[in-house]
């Protein structure tokens, strides 16, 4: 206890603003792999013509036989994968990393409240040192909702089981961009009118290895990273465990063993899902 009691009474307001220090990253492009429902030239060049309107790609390779479309960029997948698909046709993300000879490890989490999908969190790690972290939602009002890492998988009492904020560090609260934080604070996710956000960035204290089998919680207000454990964020409103996911070239699943469905009807039904 007298641990315990150390740790928040130095982590106040007054304490966190003075004392935390801010870092901005280089921006790192990142691979990412999609599958493609192409058959054809035209296809091809539909792609082409779509993603060449986003300066943020360096590098596009089509292979309409593996019906595979490897993009090399800084922006989340989900703005990829919406310009890919602007042209009629489906995308799915397989796999991303920094290039295939260096797979350090992925993994996601699928955010959900009452059986619906509102999100989605992705995590890459491109080096021993950094995470590249990218993210969509949808179906939310507008505003500012905290984000963290939680310390357990537990949802059977929904969010309220998984935990406070991952910590191994024993940190104060704070932005994700302060170098001494809880490992898990992840900053907010800024919704827009429509009601959707995406976002991308990199981090030097999530590592994937230590995440696996945890949950990122998506609360119902904006984290203002005044106090432990949530900066006044208010309860979960959705939440995911962090599961491991593929790397470049890594997944070759083409029908689901759990569904039976063909990825083209998962992506299908995701789409509904996500409106």
């Amino acid at each position: 206890m007298w641990r315990q009691f150390i740790l928040f009474a130095n982590c106040s307001s007054s304490s966190i603003s003075n004392k935390q220090q801010t870092t901005k990253m280089a921006e790192v492009s990142s691979v990412i792999e999609f599958n493609v429902n192409m058959t054809c030239g035209n296809c091809e060049n539909s792609i082409r013509d779509s993603l060449s309107k986003l300066q943020g790609i360096t590098s596009v390779t089509i292979n309409i036989q593996q019906q595979q479309v490897i993009v090399t960029t800084t922006y989340p997948s989900e703005v990829v994968q919406k310009a890919i698909e602007s042209t009629g046709m489906l995308a799915i993300v397989k796999g991303q990393g920094l290039d295939i000879s260096n797979h350090m490890g992925a993994a996601i989490s699928i955010l959900k409240r009452n059986q619906r999908t509102l999100g989605l969190v992705r995590f890459t790690q491109i080096t021993e040192e950094t995470c590249v972290i990218d993210g969509s939602f949808n179906g939310l009002n507008a505003g500012k909702y905290g984000l963290h890492i939680h310390q357990f998988g537990d949802l059977s009492s929904f969010c309220e089981s998984t935990g406070d904020d991952y910590n191994p560090t024993e940190n104060c609260h704070g932005d994700r961009e302060n170098t001494s934080r809880h490992a898990g604070d992840m900053g907010n996710v800024e919704v827009g009118e429509k009601g959707s956000a995406v976002f991308r960035y990199q981090d030097n204290m999530i590592k994937v290895w230590d995440i696996i089998g945890r949950s990122v919680v998506l609360h119902e207000k904006e984290d203002d990273f005044s106090n432990d454990p949530h900066g006044n964020a208010g309860k979960g409103l959705a939440c995911g465990i962090i599961a491991r996911s593929a790397g470049l070239f890594q997944n070759k699943k083409m029908v689901c063993s759990c569904s039976g469905k063909t990825i083209w009807q998962e992506r299908e039904d995701a789409k509904n899902e996500m409106g």
